[in-house]
């Protein structure tokens, strides 16, 4: 009874999917800088790497992320093989309003580097665009469906500010390509569904989230971004903590980038990654690592391929829990502007 109850979630959350991507996918789009840039693609920084699970547990909480993704781009026109990497060393904190809503931020700095085969190398670094969240439960089972069944949904709304800078030049005094820009220069908006359910010590752990943004100042936008994920994590119960191992399946969407001209033809694209990870939860602090493994992309029309992604992190929880700890929460769309804009 208990898992034909998680196969009827399963089924209703999957259409309820396909709602959200239709919806999504009708949005604006948006894009790049300047037109001499049209054909010089390279993989993308900005997209994100799964987030461990956070309890939520009436506390507020602080803290620091470092992430790492790797793209691989062949030759484009006159363009020359090239390997792409970005580094995120993020400071986030969540402020548990009530016992429904909690807000989150995320002042991420980022170092972006390109590299080709005659060992040239373009770079970047500085603070990126900080973002904004609000998340509130929109359901919790006080009562058991079946004997230990619980879920969870939450729905969540968010901001990502122009912060970054978007016209870092290389030595040469022309200016990088966008995606190695650590800012966007461009508002984004971002909207989710959470759906958490749990078996005793088993859940599945399912989201819904998008993006879209205006143009930034140079006339560039970037395609609008759809992700859904989904993991399986197991809770172990320790004294003074809790051990919880996960494993997951990810898919990304996003769509054409454009410029003032019009579209870009090398942009958007597709992405399936296999995610697993491991949080310990020890007196008020909580530990996470996670490692992604692309198990499929179709990305710039196929001149982008991505590589692992992984991170580590740490948060530390502020105040007092209450008696009542709620399944599993996660924090908002820190990293919502998708990877797979080229």
């Amino acid at each position: 009874m208990a898992f034909a109850s998680i196969g009827i979630y399963w089924i209703l959350t999957l259409v309820n999917m396909q709602q959200w991507h239709s919806l999504l996918l009708a949005l604006a789009m948006f894009a790049f800088p300047y037109s001499t840039f049209g054909c010089d693609i390279c993989g993308c920084g900005s997209g994100s790497n799964p987030l461990g699970l956070l309890p939520l547990m009436q506390r507020h909480s602080l803290g620091m992320r470092y992430s790492s993704q790797v793209y691989y781009t062949t030759p484009h026109g006159s363009g020359r093989t090239s390997n792409e990497a970005f580094q995120t060393l993020e400071l986030s904190g969540r402020y548990q309003l009530n016992r429904r809503t909690q807000f989150f931020a995320s002042i991420p700095y980022k170092w972006n580097n390109r590299y080709f085969e005659d060992q040239s190398r373009q770079h970047a670094q500085a603070l990126s665009d900080v973002s904004w969240s609000m998340q509130y439960q929109l359901f919790d089972s006080a009562r058991p469906l079946a004997t230990g069944l619980q879920h969870q949904l939450l729905g969540s709304i968010g901001m990502k500010l122009p912060t970054g800078p978007f016209d870092v030049e290389d030595n040469e005094g022309r200016l990088l390509n966008f995606n190695l820009q650590p800012g966007s220069g461009s508002y984004w908006m971002t909207a989710g569904i959470i759906h958490a359910l749990t078996y005793q010590s088993w859940g599945i752990l399912q989201s819904v989230e998008g993006a879209f943004s205006n143009r930034n100042p140079n006339g560039y936008q970037k395609g609008s971004s759809f992700q859904y994920g989904c993991r399986l994590f197991y809770q172990k119960k320790c004294r003074n903590g809790a051990l919880l191992p996960q494993l997951g399946l990810q898919w990304e969407r996003s769509g054409v980038d454009k410029e003032l001209s019009g579209s870009i033809s090398e942009s958007g694209g597709r992405l399936a990654l296999l995610n697993s990870g491991v949080d310990v939860l020890w007196k008020q602090w909580m530990l996470g690592f996670q490692f992604s493994l692309p198990i499929r992309d179709h990305l710039a029309r196929g001149y982008v391929a991505a590589g692992p992604r992984w991170s580590i992190s740490t948060t530390y929880f502020i105040g007092k829990k209450t008696k009542k700890t709620p399944t599993i929460s996660i924090p908002g769309p820190t990293d919502w502007v998708q990877p797979i804009t080229i």
